[in-house]
């Protein structure tokens, strides 16, 4: 999905609060894991529209879009930028890989020769699962 595009003229505050207030039909209409989400559609708090409502320029936008994709809670969703608070980008020297499952959180992969394999898979457990 692409919500973002460069254009050689600046936008107006009108243009980026347009561009925030799409975000939500766009996710509705083209992304593949509704049927994950309650109600099949974007969850969408009042805290959010109002967000999206006030965004201005670009940093504002941005932010915007990484709070709503967040909403999507799924870690693969992503802005194409990140912030240092973007819980959604995994770093890629992550050790561990870790899944909700049945309301509780589990490990189901240790990366191989990492810090973590010696302390998480020396009880003798075997990964993945």
């Amino acid at each position: 999905m692409c919500v973002l595009s460069s254009t050689a003229q600046a936008q107006t505050a009108k243009q980026y609060r347009a561009d925030a207030l799409a975000i939500e039909g766009i996710v509705n209409s083209q992304y593949a894991y509704l049927d994950h989400l309650p109600g099949g559609v974007m969850p969408m708090s009042d805290n959010l529209r109002r967000e999206a409502d006030a965004v201005e320029d670009s940093s504002a936008l941005l932010q915007y879009g990484d709070h709503a994709v967040t909403a999507l809670a799924d870690h693969h969703a992503i802005t194409g930028r990140s912030f240092r608070d973007t819980w959604a980008v995994t770093p890629s020297y992550s050790d561990l890989w870790i899944e909700r499952q049945d309301g509780d959180w589990r490990i189901r992969a240790v990366r191989a020769g990492s810090p973590a394999e010696a302390r998480v898979c020396g009880r003798a457990m075997s990964w993945p699962r």
